[in-house]
This record gives C-alpha cells, structure tokens and sequence, in this order.
C-alpha cells in the first residue's frame, strides 16, 4: 500500500518534546551520519586434505583486498564455537510486564545460530521427507550446542517450526510432530487446516505483481523463495559475525529467475551478504541421473546425448547462492545427513576480518572481495563481495517494498531494535508507544536543526493472521541540538491512538529509516478485552 503522511496531531514524539526547554546550545555540533563504514568479512579456513578447521591464524597470515586493492584490517578475532563454555537460556521476549522487544539479549552475540531450511517449494514429495528426516536426525543427536532455526517453505510461504532457541526439548518435540504430520508435504500445501499438528507462525510474501504475472507459477515459485531467504536475512541482520543458513532444496533454474526478475536474485543475495548469512546448500534430490538414460526414455539406435550441467539446471541456483555468500554446496549424495552435519560443522570456526573502504565511491556498484591465506594447502571461503551503496534515501516504491516484506515475515527484522507498550487500553481502543533504538535513524545537519524521517506501518490481525486494517505513517522529525542528542542517548518514542477493528487479536508494527533502508518489526499481542 501507499505511505500517507500522518496529521501532526495524530502521533506524539517523545523526543522532540525537550526542543521547548531552554537552555544554552551545545558549543559543538552533533555528528549522526557518517560515510565511513566498516565492511565486515567472515572468513572460513580448512585444510585441503583433511577438511578440518585451522584455528591457528593470525592477522599477519591474512590478506585482503577489494577490487583487487589490498585494504588494512581494522579488526582481527577468532571465534570458535567448540572452544565457547554453555551459555544461559535466551529470557522471554514476551515480558509479563507487556514490554513486546526484538531486541537480542546480551549473550545472543556469543551463541551460535544455525537455520535448516525445508525446501517443500521446490521438491516432490519423497524429497521433501527425506530431507526433513536428515535435519531430525543431525539435530536429536546433540552434537552441537548451538541456537537452532527451524523453517519449512511451502507454497503458501513459511513456517516457523522453532525459531531460534537452545531449547533441545521443544525442538525434538516439534521434530517428532513433525514426522508424525505424515512428512512436510501436508504441512505446506494449506497452511491454514484446521487442527494443525504443529503450529508455529506463518507468513506469505505481498506479490504486487501484474495479474499475469500472478499466473506465471514459475515467478511465484522464485518470489516465494527469494523472499523467505530475505526475511531470514534481516532476521539475522543485526546479530555480528557469520550466520549459517543450511537450505536443504532440490533448486529451481537460475537462468529463468535472471531472465525474469533480475532483482529477485541480486536483492537476495545483497540482503545476505549484507547480514553475513552464509548459505550452505544441499540437494535433496540425491544422486541425479541425466533424463537422456531414464527407462522411460527409450534412445532408439542412437546412443544418448550427455548435457552437462548449466545455468538452466535447478544445481546451479545451489552452487552460485554457496559460493556467493562463502558457504557449501553439498551436490550428488543420497547421505542427506552427513551432508548436513558437515554444513554445520562448517561454520563453527569463524576468522573475523573487517576494514573500512578507502574508495570513497558509494554509488551503488558491486565490490568485490577476495581473501588469501600466506600458507598453503589451505581453503578460504567468504562472501565474494557487497555492492558499496549510497546512503541515499530510499525512493517510495523501494521503501513500500521494505514495509511489504517485514510486515508479511513471520519472522522480526532486526536491523532496528524496537520496542512496544500499550500506555492507555479503551473500550475499541488503545494507545501504543514504540520506541526504536538510539541511532537507528539517520539525522542530517539543515542550518541549526537535525531533521529525518521514519516510516511506521501497522497491520491489525486475527488469531489466524488474516490482516483486517493496516495502514502507514511517515513520520517527520525536525530536532533541536538538544532533542537530538537526547534521540541518540534514548532512541525515538512513537505514539498512536488506534481504534481496533472487529476480531483483531494482535498488531504487526515495522518501521523503516528511508535513509539507510534498515527496518525492524515487531508483533504486539492486544490486551484480553472483556
């Protein structure tokens, strides 16, 4: 939907209130923005022979450049999952006290997180199962202490089964609701049946698309997936260091997503590099044999044409994602869970490299990055680059496309740290206060004052999700020195008066800094009304 400007008497800033207070003004200015940015590299080393690890590196051994430049490392560390000491379970996100947050808790930073991903898009029915029963099987082992994800794509969108927790209990129990469903496949072709065996949040992308396109079951196959793989990727965003996201799929083409919608591709990938989310694939359609020596293709006197694998094959997707973004491609196994416990032990020693660009050129264009190790017999893997954007302002349409796709998530963008309470509760009515996070907007200097903008969209939902009133607000700030320096220490505090409708039993909130994109999101559960 279009932003519409709000009434200025319809919404409340906290921070701006201490503009009306007098007082002498700051003898320096305040500096919000900078265009000195810090790239960060995660960066995975093996040796060649015998696959394991190498934790004995340090800086010196490294080399990094951009475009070809070599670049000074700003910072410089190990982190090595199997070397961690147990960590204490995450605290309720959800407060008795009505505070909803997507904020992390502090030692969230040091857990490994680790997303399984069930492609039941894009395999058949066997493929599906079997994937579904290697990630069951690598995660009731215990091997690993680490923060899980559980997700199944279906065609309806995606499933949370478990969101990220080191809960092995309820994961173990979902698993085995899991396969007592009779597989993913009755899980994911009607997400809304009555009775569901599982449960978990659910949530299908806004497909703004002309009606024939609609039709084209191949773009809605590709948006769908793309857009799961955002919404995990602004999930992870402002957790630092290297994500794994393992996406257990059997592909889709490449070349057509490319041919269709370019921005589909490069969109995903930009918001995964972006969040340092290295994607590991494994095919779960196994050993594939080429169509030209199936029985049901009989070859006459001539012997078969062989095609070898190109852009047009649903692998190739699986390898360009896995390269891209420095994870694995696990291709032409039928030993779906060792792939998988590979893929996982393969993010557990992480080199962290950072540097700040020297370039000066933020205008968009693809940077590319590439990584050297001095000692040989080693690989390296890492995300292949990152396109050095401006800190413009998001056009209209770009920031409706944000809002679209953090509104329709099931999971929180995190990019933002927000927070929510309802001050007044009415009959038909309540007043919610959100606050987003000390520096999460951009201010720019005009003369004597500070002046920005962010974008609020609500959505009222049912119990079952269905959306019965949403709109948006753009909300402008023009703040003193003082109020400024306040917004940074305290963050910026959002009020709205908002008449509930019929049936609404929740209300989804996502707001967006049209001046760097980052977006956070939230749900907040409405209070029982009599």
């Amino acid at each position: 939907m279009a932003i519409r400007a709000c009434l200025c008497l319809a919404i409340s800033l906290a921070v701006p209130a201490a503009a009306q207070r007098p007082g002498p003004a700051p003898e320096e200015d305040v500096v919000f923005r900078t265009d000195t940015r810090l790239v960060e590299v995660p960066v995975v080393v093996t040796d060649r022979k015998s696959r394991q690890p190498v934790r004995d590196l340090s800086a010196s051994d490294f080399e990094l450049r951009e475009n070809g430049v070599r670049q000074d490392l700003e910072f410089f560390g190990l982190l090595d999952i199997r070397q961690t000491e147990p960590r204490p379970r995450m605290p309720d996100s959800r407060p008795e006290e009505r505070v909803f947050t997507n904020r992390q808790a502090p030692d969230a930073e040091q857990a490994p997180l680790i997303t399984i991903l069930v492609d039941a898009f894009n395999a058949s029915f066997e493929e599906q199962y079997y994937a579904a029963r290697a990630a069951a099987e690598v995660i009731e082992r215990g091997d690993v202490e680490a923060r899980w994800g559980l997700y199944v794509l279906g065609a309806g969108g995606l499933r949370i089964l478990h969101d990220y927790s080191e809960d092995s209990v309820r994961l173990v129990e979902r698993l085995r609701r899991l396969r007592e469903a009779g597989g993913t496949n009755s899980l994911v072709t009607d997400f809304a049946t009555a009775g569901d065996p599982v449960e978990g949040r659910i949530g299908a992308p806004n497909l703004n698309v002309p009606d024939l396109t609609k039709r084209h079951e191949f773009y809605l196959r590709a948006f769908t997936t793309m857009w799961a793989l955002r919404g995990i990727g602004a999930h992870l965003s402002a957790l630092p260091g290297r994500k794994t996201l393992i996406w257990v799929t059997a592909g889709l083409s490449l070349n057509a997503i490319i041919g269709t919608d370019p921005s589909l591709w490069y969109r995903t990938l930009d918001a995964l590099n972006d969040a340092n989310v290295a994607i590991s694939v494994v095919d779960s359609a196994g050993v594939r044999s080429q169509r030209s020596f199936l029985a049901e293709n009989p070859t006459g006197r001539t012997l078969p044409q062989i095609r070898m694998a190109g852009p047009n094959t649903s692998t190739h997707i699986m390898m360009g994602i896995a390269e891209s973004t420095g994870g694995r491609a696990f291709i032409g196994t039928n030993h779906l869970a060792k792939a998988v416990r590979e893929a996982v032990a393969d993010g557990q020693t992480v080199y962290r490299l950072a540097f700040r660009p020297r370039h000066g050129n933020w205008t968009g264009q693809y940077m590319k990055l590439q990584v050297r190790v001095k000692r040989k017999g080693l690989e390296v893997r890492h995300r292949a680059g990152y396109y050095a954007r401006p800190l413009d302002p998001l056009d209209l349409d770009t920031r409706n496309r944000v809002l679209d796709d953090a509104m329709t998530s099931p999971l929180d963008a995190l990019e933002i740290g927000l927070s929510g309470r309802f001050e007044e509760v009415g009959e038909g009515t309540v007043t919610l206060v959100v606050t987003a996070d000390p520096g999460s907007i951009i201010l720019e200097k005009q003369g004597d004052r500070y002046t920005g903008q962010f974008d609020v969209r609500y959505a009222q939902r049912t119990s079952e999700g269905a959306v019965v009133d949403d709109f948006t607000d753009e909300v402008p700030l023009d703040l003193t020195t003082e109020s400024a320096r306040r917004a940074s220490g305290e963050g910026f505090a959002y009020r709205r008066r908002i008449e509930l409708k019929p049936g609404a039993a929740a209300i989804r909130i996502a707001l967006c800094d049209p001046g760097t994109g980052r977006v956070g999101s939230l749900l907040v559960t409405l209070p029982v009304r009599p």
